[in-house]
């Protein structure tokens, strides 16, 4: 698990850590932090909340390049279950709201 997908786990490599997991392992890994949402989860708790990101370019920029071979995907599909499908289809994806969360307490 890392905070944000998008960030590479050591310098002067471009990898994150399912990047790297799967490099040295040979393994499929999985990839998880802030897909479709623009902040981790922490420094949204920190900062009340977090915004819908598109960043899913750039995740599946970086899926075709097989740096990992699974998307884990969690408060954008909690939000709206029919996240993914809507991703499919082009629809646009809603505004996140961490309000939403609050009906899963």
């Amino acid at each position: 698990s890392q905070r944000f997908f998008d960030r590479a786990e050591f310098e002067g490599s471009p990898l994150n850590l399912g990047g790297w997991a799967q490099t040295l392992t040979g393994k499929p890994s999985m990839t998880v932090g802030g897909i479709g949402v623009s902040k981790g989860v922490y420094d949204s708790k920190r900062d009340g909340g977090a915004a819908a990101s598109n960043n899913l370019p750039q995740m599946m920029e970086r899926f075709q390049r097989h740096e990992f071979s699974l998307v884990g995907v969690g408060r954008a599909l909690l939000h709206d279950p029919n996240w993914v499908l809507k991703l499919r289809d082009g629809e646009p994806l809603p505004e996140y709201d961490e309000s939403s969360l609050a009906l899963l307490t």
